[in-house]
């Protein structure tokens, strides 16, 4: 049976962390995307690990010119050479604002925008030109990154595949499956296996 205290009491709660969420969003600092619709060139620290998309990989950039007040950028490139947090690179191309993707054939509208800004990226490049300028790190995070990425890389060598991408979703987070394997598990109602981290919660612990 719930005391006389405990109604007052929950909704004091709710009350209070409806009210810190709204001063938290009141205080986030609105943040700007770097755009470059014509070719341009700048230098950029990863600040991801690069993730295997079928025919490509991606991973996410900051220009070393700009703050934390604007987004990272999002880095489509070919499979190789292969690419580690932490590496400084010069990129030449064209730098362009996501667009919301619209309905067509038996696709949904996704809205494209949001969801890369929920992983602080407000830009991407498709395919530029890099030079590799140092691959050289320091940071902490860095050294974690390249530690997840030698451990993926070990699983891939000694586990045959998909077993390989499956086991480093669940153990590190990487998300490296094929469209058809991400797919299957979505159809049968396991999608949250795939996207469980044992690497952050070894961080954690």
């Amino acid at each position: 049976i719930m005391s006389s205290f405990s109604v007052p009491l929950i909704t004091i709660l709710i009350c209070a962390g409806m009210f810190l969420g709204v001063i938290r969003s009141q205080l986030e600092i609105e943040k700007n995307k770097y755009v470059c619709e014509t070719s341009c060139t700048f230098d950029a620290r990863i600040v991801s690990s690069p993730e295997i998309k079928n025919e490509y990989q991606v991973f996410k950039v900051h220009a070393l010119t700009t703050d934390d007040s604007v987004y990272d950028i999002q880095i489509r490139l070919p499979l190789y050479p292969k690419y580690h947090i932490g590496d400084v690179l010069k990129l030449s191309g064209k730098v362009s604002e996501p667009r919301i993707i619209f309905p067509h054939g038996d696709k949904r509208a996704f809205d494209y925008v949001s969801f890369l800004e929920t992983d602080n990226v407000g830009s991407e490049m498709i395919f530029p030109h890099v030079e590799i300028i140092t691959s050289e790190t320091s940071s902490l995070s860095s050294t974690l990154g390249r530690w997840k990425e030698y451990m993926v890389s070990t699983i891939d060598m000694n586990v045959s595949s998909p077993e390989s991408s499956l086991a480093s979703g669940m153990l590190f987070g990487a998300t490296s499956m094929s469209k058809e394997l991400l797919q299957t598990f979505r159809v049968a109602g396991l999608s949250h296996i795939i996207v469980l981290s044992g690497f952050n919660i070894a961080i954690l612990i």
